[in-house]
């Protein structure tokens, strides 16, 4: 049984810089409608909250009619703007202020969505500790709330540097809010992630819940960055050494049968839940017709596709006629963001799985009958149309994105669930530890773990470097990983980007690292100074 994610209105407070209200004892509580006050009176009561919170993260994805989650690739190493309707700034960092949209919508998605819904979570759990039958399944709900507020404590740090620490339900305005020090924010995330990792259950009845493995999968990220090596070693060890896990290595799944291989099996639909596979630690549960499925706001599903598939259908052919029609097993893509040369060529010099035909598609076969080049391999010819940029229509295509379509819906969105922790990101994550401490034996023997899995020719010691492991990082988790988030915990945002975005690299600079925090939430704390990130007004 998937987890079936319900938002429930309880949980749609705001914080921060927004107002609130608060109560003296003679006012009434409302007992007729959900309300803090009432909605947290059994045990199913609190699950439904923390549904809420699986709410926040599906949305990522499904939410906003634009690639919101995609803009943590976009404008790295690894990704271009193709088109498509967002906010230009994170293409070309020129553009990028206090009012650009995506900065704002990360903010409030983690100030606004996560915190607030965690912290009521807890604060009620401990409140009505009765209505829990052991202190360990209280310690549960509450553990899972501190991952959450955990996760988005880390990726305001990695994204917009010293921000406030919210470990409070606010029921009454508050504007003298103070930016903390990274490394006391990554502490307090440490210590969130620390009982979590206690007490999350090792297991979930439903698919999608927060497990131990991935209190401990972040952990390790979170000790790297604050170079407690030991910890980082010692928290994906208890990933990896777990007998629940292990890298998958034979076909599996909906697709085995057909023509494929173990790492193409890791996207199909459906085959992310199994029990089978024991690479997943935390997948984001989409469910078509479903509610709760991922159908809100009109979606229908995640976009993906449309953020990374190609318009391959506007692409015309030598003859100046639409060299491809709309395919049901390709979806609808838009190409709002296109791979940069670094992940289209660069990191494929030798034979390696993940860059098959079953796991990139580098051919496009014309499939128009009324085209004089029907059947034959496309190739990009300037047209009018638009005007055509296969940079837009026509480039490599991750075949990861793809899924199946409900019949007649061209929509470019899937029902796939989505990776947001998957084992092969616990090796590299400890490679980095065992790299650093300078047993860059061991860094290759997990790195080597993943590689050899993808039948690739296996690193050697004295190769192990952070770009080595940010490189494999690559092959393995493009389009899954933040990357963003990653190469700011690493500190090598800004290096990486001018080298290998040919689009958005010029332009950098190193204040870019770091987003603009949004003008209105400094205009409304008022109470207390408020600094801009350097280089914006």
């Amino acid at each position: 049984m998937k987890l079936k994610i319900f938002a429930i209105s309880v949980l749609s407070s705001t914080i921060l810089f927004n107002a609130g209200c608060s109560r003296s004892a003679l006012d009434e509580v409302p007992l007729d409608k959900l309300s803090p006050e009432n909605a947290f009176n059994s045990p199913a009561s609190f699950a439904a909250a923390i549904a809420g919170l699986h709410t926040v993260s599906q949305q990522e994805l499904t939410s906003e009619d634009s690639p919101v989650r995609d803009q943590l690739v976009v404008g790295t190493d690894q990704a271009l703007r193709g088109q498509g309707p967002i906010d230009k700034s994170l293409y070309d960092y020129t553009l990028l202020n206090s009012s650009s949209f995506i900065p704002l919508y990360y903010w409030n998605r983690m100030y606004t969505g996560y915190l607030p819904k965690a912290n009521l979570i807890i604060q009620k759990a401990e409140e009505k500790a009765s209505l829990f039958p052991t202190e360990a399944a209280k310690n549960a709900v509450i553990a899972e709330a501190r991952f959450f507020r955990a996760y988005a404590h880390y990726y305001l740090a990695n994204l917009f540097g010293p921000v406030p620490i919210v470990k409070e339900y606010y029921i009454k305005p508050k504007v003298d809010f103070v930016r903390t020090p990274v490394p006391e924010v990554l502490a307090a995330v440490r210590e969130d992630l620390q009982f979590a990792s206690n007490w999350l259950p090792p297991t979930a009845t439903l698919k999608g819940r927060i497990v131990k493995a991935a209190a401990d999968h972040l952990l390790t990220a979170v000790y790297l960055q604050l170079d407690q090596l030991d910890s980082a070693i010692a928290s994906s060890s208890r990933v990896i050494n777990d007998p629940r896990y292990a890298l998958m290595k034979q076909r599996f799944g909906s697709q085995k049968d057909k023509p494929g291989d173990v790492y193409s099996d890791l996207f199909k639909l459906g085959n992310q839940n199994l029990a089978a596979n024991t690479e997943t630690i935390w997948a984001v549960q989409y469910e078509n017709l479903t509610v709760g499925g991922g159908s809100d706001y009109g979606a229908r599903g995640n976009h993906l596709v449309r953020c990374w598939g190609p318009a391959y259908f506007n692409q015309l052919g030598e003859d100046g006629k639409p060299a491809m029609l709309l395919i049901d097993s390709m979806g609808r893509g838009v190409g709002w963001n296109s791979p940069t040369n670094y992940v289209k060529y660069d990191i494929w010099t030798k034979p390696d799985m993940r860059n098959s035909a079953f796991n990139i598609r580098r051919e496009f076969i014309n499939n128009n009958p009324a085209s004089a080049t029907y059947q034959q391999p496309v190739k990009y010819v300037a047209g009018a149309r638009n005007p055509v940029d296969t940079m837009l229509n026509i480039f490599p295509t991750w075949k990861k994105i793809e899924g199946i379509y409900e019949a007649g819906l061209n929509t470019g969105r899937t029902f796939t669930d989505f990776y947001k922790m998957r084992l092969a990101e616990t090796f590299l994550l400890r490679a980095e530890a065992y790299m650093k401490k300078g047993e860059t034996g061991l860094a290759a023997d997990d790195i080597n773990a993943v590689r050899g899995r993808a039948n690739a020719e296996l690193v050697q010691p004295g190769e192990v470097t952070m770009d080595y492991i940010l490189d494999e990082r690559a092959r393995e988790l493009y389009i899954e990983e933040p990357r963003r988030i990653t190469l700011n915990r690493v500190g090598k945002l800004y290096e990486r980007t001018k080298k290998y975005n040919e689009q958005t690299g010029p332009a950098m600079t190193v204040d870019n690292v770091l987003w603009p925090i949004p003008l209105n939430n400094i205009q409304l704390n008022s109470g207390a100074p408020f600094p801009q990130n350097k280089g914006y007004n």
